[in-house]
């Protein structure tokens, strides 16, 4: 049997070698796709999901909790229906399909909700600053567009 030695100076050259791809290509891409005078040549395709990714227009998590929920609420009921029959009980079957999913369903509301509270400040965002536009920027700053008048917070 051959023995296979693993050398650990190479993981230092692949260290090195990814580090400068890494800095090279996120350069690259920095300032290919964010910036704000390339914005009109990214309006579809696979480019204009890409400038929209790089620019936080829409929020991946979301989607990846929907799926994430699904899946662990099949797994938990499949889990629970299961257990009755291999472990002969039914509380295991109580705790994990019934209990378990309550418990799944109330933490993935809870992280919904902080999702859609970014959803909602957004949109309120839009109408103060009058924009219409669909793909405003999640995490740009507020307080240069909005003009406000220091009377206001006067008493």
């Amino acid at each position: 049997m051959a023995r296979v030695y693993f050398n650990y100076a190479y993981m230092e050259i692949i260290l090195i070698i990814s580090v400068v791809l890494a800095v090279v290509g996120g350069l690259v891409i920095y300032f290919t796709f964010m910036s704000k005078k390339n914005e009109w040549r990214f309006k579809k395709g696979f480019s204009g999901w890409l400038y929209k990714f790089l620019h936080f227009r829409e929020l991946v998590l979301k989607h990846i909790l929907k799926v994430l929920y699904v899946i662990i609420a099949v797994f938990l009921t499949v889990f629970g229906i299961f257990s009755i029959f291999s472990y002969g009980g039914g509380m295991i079957f109580l705790f994990t399909a019934v209990l378990g999913n309550i418990i799944v369903r109330i933490a993935y509301e809870f992280l919904m909700m902080l999702i859609l509270l970014v959803d909602n400040t957004t949109a309120i965002r839009k109408k103060l600053t009058g924009s219409d536009e669909e793909d405003a920027d999640i995490f740009d700053p507020l307080e240069s567009e909005i003009e406000t008048d220091e009377s206001d917070f006067e008493d």
